[in-house]
């Protein structure tokens, strides 16, 4: 018998095969199991049985933080695709989990300055949602990832739905994403043209699982919308160094990136911004006060970086602005934008119209 853990306190006990899988899941890392079961459900795959076919609480789909060793987190996905039954499942289960919001898969896209800069996140914080690790050379004409993990008879299966995820999350993020120049692969796996088609190159067999860019494609940034560039312009500037630049990007950037996608469900706790990143509050304490930075001073950063862009649309009123940066009380915003500006948001936008009528800059 195994327990997998849930983050809300709550024990499944199941019970684990006699061979292939390890028995001591206490003893492993806890990976979010509630990741792959949203990328399944967006698939409108059956969860029930899903959970049936791997030997686990059928509970677990409706606990939103669930958690689980890497044993789980295998048979989960065997589950899925025996339940699927289509050879397109890898590829379309990569399109959903670009929609998933879990980790630096996510939050690293959404906060990196260019896709050089994400790739560099994603190495350096991949192991947190996922048992399976990334590393990064480069040489005079290409940067490659390297995929690796704990099962050598799944790692091509993962490093090519990994792979295939990555270039799927390009097209989504990036305004111009280049394809990869070569895939490689250890072993064959099957339908390997469809992956080919996907991945808008051709798939080797090497010693290695592997997935190359062109230094050009490097410098992919991404769409965004008007009211998220000063965050971006921001974290950019000084967080999220180019590829060519020696400093990683830092952790901060992660989870800027995620308090900013969920800055209006109110004031964010560190265990909210653990579960998002797949680690634990403890780690993310601790990753945060080697940057130097807390989680409430991050939190009040992305809200002054916002509020200028939001008081700019001019049919949004304050009390709607405030409630949009996760302000409960407008005077509480009111109070903090003084302290930022040295102004009240109602002469801010005074001011505005001043300098549009003709007036000196009065405001930034």
């Amino acid at each position: 018998m195994a327990r997998i853990a849930c983050s809300n306190g709550m024990v499944a006990v199941v019970a684990l095969p006699d061979r292939s899988f390890r028995t001591d899941t206490m003893q492993q890392k806890a990976y979010p199991l509630w990741a792959p079961l949203h990328a399944f459900r967006l698939m409108r795959l059956d969860l029930s049985q899903i959970l049936l076919y791997a030997a686990l609480d059928p509970a677990l789909q409706f606990i939103d933080t669930a958690t689980g060793g890497e044993d789980a987190i295998y048979r989960l996905f065997a589950a899925a695709a025996r339940v699927d039954g289509r050879p397109d499942f890898g590829l379309r289960l990569a399109v959903a989990y670009t929609r998933v919001p879990c980790g630096v898969a996510y939050y690293g896209f959404h906060a990196a300055a260019n896709f050089g800069a994400a790739l560099r996140l994603l190495v350096k914080y991949k192991g947190d949602a996922s048992p399976n690790i990334l590393t990064r050379t480069r040489d005079s004409r290409y940067v490659s990832l390297y995929h690796a993990g704990p099962r050598p008879d799944m790692d091509s299966v993962d490093a090519l739905l990994t792979f295939s995820w990555l270039v799927e999350m390009q097209r989504v993020i990036y305004r111009h994403p280049a394809a990869p120049a070569l895939v490689t692969l250890t072993a064959p796996v099957p339908n390997m043209p469809l992956y080919e088609r996907h991945l808008g190159c051709r798939i080797d067999l090497a010693s290695t699982n592997s997935i190359k860019y062109t230094h050009a494609a490097l410098r992919a940034t991404r769409s965004t919308s008007p009211t998220l560039q000063a965050f971006r312009n921001h974290v950019d500037a000084r967080k999220l160094a180019a590829d060519t630049a020696e400093e990683d990007p830092g952790f901060a950037a992660l989870v800027k990136a995620c308090i900013q996608c969920n800055i209006d469900t109110g004031e964010i706790k560190t265990t909210d911004i653990a579960v998002s990143l797949c680690t634990s509050p403890r780690t993310l304490q601790r990753r945060l006060a080697e940057e130097g930075v807390s989680l409430k001073a991050l939190q009040n950063d992305v809200r002054r970086e916002l509020v200028l862009g939001l008081l700019r649309r001019e049919s949004t009123t304050v009390s709607e602005i405030a409630q949009r940066l996760g302000y409960g009380d407008p005077s509480t915003f009111f109070k903090a934008f003084k302290t930022w500006y040295g102004t009240t948001p109602a002469q801010y936008r005074l001011a505005r119209h001043q300098v549009a009528n003709g007036a000196d800059r009065l405001w930034p």
